[in-house]
C-alpha cells in the first residue's frame, strides 16, 4: 500500500500516517505499521516537528519489536533517544531507554542492556516517574539474573514489586512475584519463593486469560512438588495455604 496520496499538509498528513501505524499496530499487522511509521518521520522532519518524530521513532521500534526485527529495535531506539535529549525530553527518553534495554536483553547482550536501565533508572527517578522505574528496576533485575547474580537480581525485583503495587498493577506484580520465587530458590530461601509464588498464584487465578491460567497451574504445580520434596515443613505449608 502507498501512503503519498493524502491530500493535506505535511502535518497533517504526518499525524495521519501515525494514527494509521497505531491502528495497524493494534490490528496485529505490524508489517503496515512499519510502512505507514516510515512515511510518517520524513514529513514530521520537513516540518520541524522534532518532538513528533521522536514519537514516531519510538512507535516504529515497537512495531519491529512485534516482526522480531531486533536491530531494527535498536536503531529506532537510538534515533528517539538521540531526539529526546537534543529536546530535552527526559520522560520519553527513559521510556525509550528501557525500551532498548529490553531489546539487548533478547540480543543476550546484558552488560549493554544494564547500562540503559541504569540510566532510564536515574532519570525515572528523578522525575518521579514511577512507571518507567519500576521497568527499569525490572530489566535490571533480569540482568542480573540472567548473569546468575541471585542476590542483586532478588534485590532488584523487591523494589520492583514494591514499585508495581504501590501503582496498583496487578498483573505486573504477579509476573515479577513470579521471578523473584524463582531467584529466591536459587538462594535456597525455599520459604520466600513459596511466599512469593503463592501470591502470584493468587493474582494469576483471580485473572481471566489463557496465560494467566497457564501460570497459575504451573505454580501450583510448583508448590505442591515443593512440598512433596520436603523444601516446606508441614508448619510453612499449612501457613502458606492460610495466606
Amino acid at each position: 500500500m502507498q501512503f503519498t496520496d493524502l491530500r493535506y499538509d505535511p502535518r497533517d498528513k504526518a499525524r495521519a500516517l501515525v494514527n494509521l501505524g497505531l491502528a495497524y499496530e493494534g490490528l496485529g499487522r505490524s508489517d503496515e505499521a512499519v510502512e505507514a511509521t516510515l512515511s510518517s518521520i520524513p514529513l514530521f522532519r520537513q516540518c520541524g516537528d522534532r518532538r513528533a518524530e521522536a514519537m514516531a521513532y519510538t512507535n516504529l521500534a515497537i512495531a519491529y519489536r512485534t516482526l522480531g526485527l531486533l536491530q531494527s529495535v535498536d536503531e529506532s531506539c537510538c534515533q528517539a533517544i538521540e531526539l529526546a535529549k537534543r529536546l530535552g525530553d527526559s520522560h520519553l527518553q527513559a521510556h525509550v531507554l528501557n525500551l532498548l534495554g529490553q531489546n539487548r536483553i533478547a540480543t543476550t547482550d546484558f552488560q549493554s542492556a544494564r547500562l540503559c536501565h541504569l540510566e532510564a533508572l536515574a532519570l525515572s527517578h528523578s522525575l518521579g516517574e514511577a512507571r518507567s522505574e519500576g521497568e527499569a528496576l525490572f530489566g535490571l533485575a533480569i540482568c542480573s539474573e540472567n548473569e546468575r547474580n541471585w542476590q542483586e537480581s532478588a534485590d532488584h525485583y523487591r523494589k520492583c514489586l514494591q514499585v508495581e503495587k504501590d501503582l496498583g498493577e496487578r498483573g505486573a506484580e504477579a509476573y515479577v512475584l513470579n521471578n523473584l520465587g524463582r531467584v529466591c530458590f536459587e538462594l535456597d530461601l525455599f520459604d520466600e519463593a513459596a511466599q512469593h509464588w503463592k501470591r502470584a498464584l493468587d493474582i494469576f487465578s483471580s485473572m481471566d486469560s489463557e496465560f494467566a491460567a497457564i501460570r497459575a497451574s504451573e505454580l501450583s504445580s510448583t508448590l505442591q512438588s515443593m512440598k512433596e520434596n520436603q523444601m516446606l515443613s508441614p508448619e510453612d505449608w499449612d501457613s502458606l495455604q492460610r495466606r
